[in-house]
């Protein structure tokens, strides 16, 4: 199981990859601009998207398969 996580709004970044650590699962958080303290960390992975408001979105659906998680406020 992959988590997918719509990272350009979302308020619980730190929370999802912390749960994510506890069970040994590295999130791939998804975001138009880079953000910083998401590079930084070891047990997450950012994927930067160029492109429009909706291009994480986007992303995310075209990598997603059955069982995967996907965190997305759309």
């Amino acid at each position: 199981m992959t988590i997918l996580v719509d990272a350009d709004a979302c308020p619980a970044r730190n929370e999802i990859a912390l749960v994510c650590k506890r069970h040994g699962v590295v999130p791939v958080f998804v975001a138009n601009t880079s953000i910083p303290a998401l590079e930084e960390r070891a047990d997450a992975r950012l994927e930067t998207v160029p492109g429009d408001f909706n291009a994480a979105d986007d992303w995310i659906i075209a990598k997603a398969q059955p069982g995967d998680l996907v965190l997305t406020a759309d």
